[in-house]
């Protein structure tokens, strides 16, 4: 009554498995209400007594609540049929070979020609083990199950050795492969309902997956306020302290507090940026969905393998640059080391040609001494306020 006053009409909607357990539950109430009524009134008698027996039927629930009894239910309904071909085949099995036994032995002649105490005994054992087509359905019914199955046997063994044959293939053919095969259709029937159940939690999480995914791609753009294309952190922590979304977000599998959230940022944001891009909000909530699996350490491996080319690469990129420039830096160090040796020569060829020149030419000495000088006077006035003078040649 209360889930009706809650629910109303929509508690009849949806899939025809919920609409039986709704109906299961107020047919249980009604009967409960009869039942109640009936004990106020002191009726008594075998209908009443029927009637309280529908308590048991209570016990129906527990496949609702337990759903992995409900695939093991299922999956023994839909090997019913199976299941009645191989007994049909069985009974039939057990049925000719009763006839055949009935006649041999509950009817043959030579059963009556013994003489003797043992041979009384065991004619009196076989007359009782297959008199009649149903006793001696019994009687092979039992040597199917291998219950004390050698009474049966043993006797007739006794009075005719040759059948040893028939109950060696009775029992191969009927008791063991026919039940073998009994319980291959159930260990097929088995592994048949556990993997469809399995794909059907695969598939129930894959289209929660992709709600999730969209979902959080429609927060994005609504959390966007200025449009750029990206989340900072002021529009982010807006975005998580909407009670709509921690709704949203609980009623996808993911159950998380607001300063929980909001410390997801710090992981999402792994560049530093202060900006989130639609891939790396997306991607970086989605795996708060997701259960650990094979598949997520698979991707995880990857995306490490993936830095680590990435980075092997930059670092190649950066030893080729440092490889580029120690060779520069060798050439320019010739270079200088050849320009100190040629000023080396210079200054001895001047220091020559003043020697020189003091002894045969002075006017050209004085010349060349007063053109030096304009030389480091526009030097002078060129060079900046503070800096060191050159070396002279």
């Amino acid at each position: 009554a209360l889930r009706i006053s809650c629910h109303g009409s929509l508690l009849f909607e949806g899939s025809t498995k919920d609409r039986c357990w709704v109906v299961l539950d107020c047919t249980l109430v009604g009967l409960g209400l009869i039942d109640s009524f009936i004990q106020i009134v002191g009726l008594t008698g075998t209908f009443v007594q029927l009637l309280r027996l529908h308590r048991v039927v209570r016990m129906l629930r527990v496949f609702r609540i337990v759903p992995r009894l409900s695939v093991f239910f299922n999956a023994l309904i839909g090997m019913g049929s199976t299941f009645m071909l191989i007994f049909s085949m069985i009974f039939l099995l057990i049925l000719v070979s009763a006839i055949v036994c009935t006649h041999l032995f509950g009817h043959a002649e030579f059963l009556d020609e013994g003489d003797g105490q043992l041979e009384e005994h065991i004619r009196k054992a076989i007359k009782g083990l297959f008199c009649d087509v149903r006793t001696s359905l019994f009687s092979l019914f039992r040597v199917t199950t291998q219950d004390n199955w050698i009474s049966v046997a043993g006797p007739v063994i006794a009075a005719s050795p040759s059948m040893k044959l028939f109950f060696v293939t009775f029992i191969v053919f009927v008791s063991w492969t026919m039940i073998s095969v009994l319980t291959a259709v159930a260990s097929n029937s088995m592994i048949e309902a556990t993997s469809d159940r399995k794909e059907a939690e695969r598939r129930l999480h894959a289209a929660k997956h992709k709600a999730f995914i969209d979902f959080l791609r429609r927060c994005f753009e609504e959390g966007d306020a200025d449009g750029n294309g990206e989340l900072d952190k002021e529009e982010f922590d807006m975005l998580v302290q909407q009670p709509r979304v921690l709704s949203q977000m609980k009623a996808l599998g993911v159950e998380l507090s607001v300063e929980e959230l909001s410390k997801t940022w710090l992981m999402l944001d792994v560049d530093g940026s202060g900006t989130l891009t639609i891939d790396a909000f997306v991607d970086g909530l989605s795996y708060l969905q997701a259960m650990l699996s094979v598949t997520h350490f698979f991707n995880l491996d990857q995306a490490v393998k993936r830095s680590g080319i990435k980075f092997t690469k930059a670092m190649e990129r950066l030893v080729s640059d440092l490889d580029h420039v120690r060779d520069q830096h060798t050439e320019i160090f010739a270079h200088l080391q050849e320009q100190a040796r040629w000023k080396q020569h210079r200054k001895k060829y001047l220091e020559a040609w003043r020697k020189w020149a003091e002894k045969h030419d002075a006017v050209a000495l004085a010349q060349a001494k007063e053109s030096l000088a304009k030389v480091d006077e526009e030097k002078a006035k060129q060079r900046p306020l503070g800096s060191l003078p050159e070396g002279g040649d």
